[in-house]
């Protein structure tokens, strides 16, 4: 995956010095295809997930000398990336209802994952269809279902860090785990996927 070019020296000294500048690219190099996958399946276009993977690590480099540490670093760009989300999301959903809009961006996520050799053309095609039907589902849910389930499957994060990400309790993490995937088992089997 190629990141977007956001990330150049000039950028990297502008705000703090290098010290800074010099956290942020270590961060860059060793987080940023996750954060900008994880921005990409949570926006579901790529020019929303390059400008939220831009402004993570922006916001990341101007809190440079307030972070901590002994955090994780992993945890704490994917927590920004998500507060940043959920910040204009609710910007979004105030402009809509004041000025509603038709969207023009069409632009659709591709299957992650190519088929592997081994599978028949048949059942590739299939897991594929799979794929995007649960990609699909996946994105109608409300973002309080739908950011743990992409942290858990995607990230693969345990819930302990979910639970700091989305600052939640670890019970409300897990309970809200538990109804996102009945609501896309629910679903799938309404479309006639077997269990």
């Amino acid at each position: 995956m190629n990141l977007p070019p956001f990330c150049d020296d000039i950028w990297l000294r502008g705000v703090n010095g290098v010290t800074e500048a010099g956290r942020t690219a270590e961060w860059v190099a060793a987080h940023g295809k996750a954060v900008y996958g994880f921005c990409l399946r949570l926006t579901g276009s790529r020019a929303d997930a390059d400008d939220l993977y831009q402004e993570t690590f922006l916001k990341a480099h101007r809190l440079g000398g307030q972070i901590r540490d002994d955090l994780n670093p992993g945890s704490f760009l994917l927590s920004l990336a998500t507060g940043i989300y959920q910040n204009e999301s609710r910007k979004r959903r105030r402009r809509q209802r004041l000025a509603p809009q038709t969207s023009l961006d069409d632009e659709n996520l591709s299957p992650r994952d190519e088929p592997r050799d081994e599978l028949t053309p048949e059942l590739a095609a299939e897991q594929r269809e799979l794929r995007q039907t649960v990609a699909a589902l996946m994105a109608e849910l409300d973002d309080t279902l739908r950011i743990p389930m992409l942290l858990r499957y995607m990230r693969d994060l345990p819930l302990s860090e979910i639970a700091a990400i989305c600052n939640l309790p670890e019970g409300t993490v897990k309970s809200r785990l538990h109804k996102a995937r009945g609501i896309l088992k629910t679903r799938l089997e309404a479309m006639g996927y077997a269990p």
